[in-house]
């Protein structure tokens, strides 16, 4: 059954990826690793982006599936995002 849950979510970000407005050469940032996030990611590559930034999420999928950057966003006090990291010597 675990299979099967990804039958929407595939082609749901397959078409999101396919057809967003991406340019070659164009800086993308998704918004969640997660299973969707992952494809969107993968279709941005395709599409020739220059740099693809994944937020939070799956970050060992996500760098070997050919994302250039992957941030952790920290949740503050109120559970908003307020704090980012990432190594800047990577990049």
């Amino acid at each position: 059954m675990d299979f099967a849950g990804l039958g929407e979510p595939i082609p749901c970000a397959m078409d999101s990826g396919m057809n967003s407005q991406v340019q070659l050469g164009d800086v993308v940032v998704v918004m969640g690793g997660g299973s969707a996030g992952q494809i969107i990611a993968q279709c941005s590559k395709q599409k020739g982006t220059s740099k693809v930034v994944v937020l939070d999420g799956k970050f060992n999928i996500a760098e070997n599936l050919g994302a250039d950057l992957t941030i952790k966003l920290t949740p503050g006090r109120s559970g908003r995002s307020s704090k980012v990291s990432y190594d800047r010597n990577r990049y």
